[in-house]
C-alpha cells in the first residue's frame, strides 16, 4: 500500500478529479469574462466622457518632482503629484482663464522645443499638450507667451497638493 499522495482504489478516478478542477476552473473564466463587457442598448442616454483641454508634465528640480495634470474641457482636472493623486473641479472662471490663456499662447505657431541653453540642477522641463500639439520647454527658456499658462498649471497642482 502506498502511503501519502491520495490513494484511490480505482484506476482513473484521478482523470475524474482534474476534469472537474479544469471544468469548474473554465466556468470561472468565463463567469469572469462575462463581466468584462458592456453592451449599450440604443438609443443609451450615457454621455462620452469630457474631451482633453490640456495635459501638463512638470518634471525636474532639486528633488525630482513628476507632477502630472491632465484637465478637461468641463473644468475637471486629474492629478499625480510628489505629494499625492486626486480629482478636482475647476470654477468657471478659473477654467475660462485658463481656456483664454492657452489660446493667447498661440499653439500652432510655437515651436515643439525650448530647451534650456545650459543645464542646470534646480531646471524644471514642462511639457504641455493642447490641441493636439505638444510644447516642450525648460525653466530658463520659457517662451513669454507660455508662462502666464504655465502658471496656471502651477497654480492648479499647487491647489491640488493641499
Amino acid at each position: 500500500m502506498r502511503t501519502g499522495g491520495w490513494n484511490f482504489p480505482v484506476r482513473g478516478i484521478r482523470k475524474t478529479v482534474w476534469l472537474r478542477l479544469a471544468l469548474i476552473l473554465l466556468l470561472v473564466v468565463l463567469v469572469l469574462a462575462g463581466g468584462c463587457t458592456e453592451v449599450r442598448p440604443e438609443g443609451s442616454d450615457s454621455a462620452p466622457p469630457p474631451a482633453i483641454l490640456v495635459d501638463y508634465t512638470r518634471s525636474g528640480g532639486l528633488t525630482g518632482f513628476s507632477d502630472h495634470l491632465v484637465v478637461f474641457e468641463n473644468g475637471q482636472a486629474v492629478y499625480s503629484t510628489h505629494s499625492g493623486s486626486g480629482m478636482i473641479m475647476l470654477d468657471e472662471p478659473s477654467l475660462m482663464e485658463l481656456k483664454d490663456q492657452l489660446d493667447d499662447a498661440d499653439f500652432p505657431n510655437l515651436s515643439t522645443e525650448y530647451p534650456a541653453e545650459t543645464g542646470g540642477a534646480d531646471y524644471f522641463t514642462y511639457l504641455i499638450t493642447y490641441r493636439d500639439k505638444t510644447v516642450m520647454t525648460e525653466t530658463t527658456a520659457v517662451p513669454g507667451q507660455l508662462e502666464p499658462v504655465i502658471s496656471s498649471l502651477d497654480s492648479i497642482l499647487q491647489f491640488s497638493s493641499l
